[in-house]
């Protein structure tokens, strides 16, 4: 960043006059070049064009020192360098920041303050849309998630990312998390995608919670339900065995969660237990949960009911 230099005039004033005619000159050569005053709202770099060029601006760009760093979470990864909100961004330069960022910066967005709380107009413009999640700082003042392409076309400067690195930044970065993938997988869809549906995918490929898309198959996601009898009979030891049939059930429970875990990534779980009546213990809950500890350890089979 340098600030502007302005040269004088070169014109004399004559004699017994406090001013001379006509326009001032720092130059004596007719085609000077006089350069574009406006500046990059992040670094602060002058645009290199002439003065009153057409099109949008270009700079070398450099330290970002008049933004700061916001995020719906506490710490800020880029690169190597972690940073947490309200940090300073001077470390970072505008011509390299985005392309630092988790992924490669795979579908980031930047932001800004809204233009109202509850019916934001900029929701039908192309590339912006009202938060779906609060941002520290202010995280009570509304802002707006713009993206990567929206936002240099909103400072009318030219875009210093190369065209992959831009394709990059279109992309959605919902990351599917099925432990079997060997490298990085995220869903095939652009940035904001409307939700797919079983009916969008192709035998290859899986369809992800909230309507994302892996390229690649793997075991589906099930809803399992176990309804487990902890009735009276279920504290009576098994015929030569010293384990009740509960410990039995709960073994077996164990036995298939771990089989499924090894299989699939995100079924959901409900548990419901039984005797003289029903209860439900959970429903829908990750099947990465131990259960056991959260749950089946507290309970006991009834004494003295039965199933009705």
């Amino acid at each position: 960043y340098a600030e502007p230099i302005f040269k004088k005039c070169i014109i004399k004033i004559p004699a017994f006059k406090k001013q001379h005619e006509g326009l001032h000159k720092h130059s004596l050569d007719n085609n000077v070049k006089h350069i574009c005053p406006v500046q990059c709202p992040m670094c602060g770099y002058f645009c290199e064009y002439s003065i009153g060029h057409g099109g949008k601006h270009k700079t070398r760009h450099g330290s970002m020192q008049n933004t700061r760093f916001a995020s719906n979470s506490t710490e800020i990864q880029v690169g190597d360098r972690k940073y947490v909100v309200s940090d300073q961004t001077s470390a970072e330069y505008c011509n390299m920041f985005c392309a630092n960022l988790p992924a490669s910066g795979r579908g980031h967005a930047h932001l800004s303050y809204c233009n109202s709380r509850e019916n934001c107009s900029n929701n039908s413009i192309d590339g912006v849309r009202h938060q779906i999640k609060q941002y520290h700082p202010e995280p009570n003042r509304p802002k707006d998630e713009i993206t990567h392409q929206r936002f240099w076309q909103n400072i009318n400067f030219e875009d210093p990312y190369s065209n992959d690195q831009k394709q990059t930044f279109k992309q959605c970065n919902i990351q599917c998390k099925w432990k079997e993938h060997n490298d990085d997988h995220f869903c095939t869809g652009e940035l904001w995608h409307q939700p797919f549906t079983s009916n969008q995918i192709t035998n290859n490929q899986t369809l992800l919670p909230g309507g994302h898309i892996c390229n690649e198959k793997h075991p589906s996601r099930y809803h399992l339900i176990f309804i487990l009898d902890c009735s009276y009979s279920m504290s009576k030891c098994l015929s030569e065995s010293k384990e009740t049939r509960w410990q039995s059930v709960l073994k077996a429970f164990d036995s298939f969660i771990n089989t499924r875990k090894q299989e699939s990534f995100d079924d959901l779980i409900s548990i419901i237990k039984f005797d003289s009546c029903a209860e439900i213990i959970t429903k829908f809950e990750e099947i990465k949960t131990d259960f056991n500890q959260k749950y089946l350890n507290q309970i006991k089979p009834s004494n003295n009911i039965g199933t009705s």
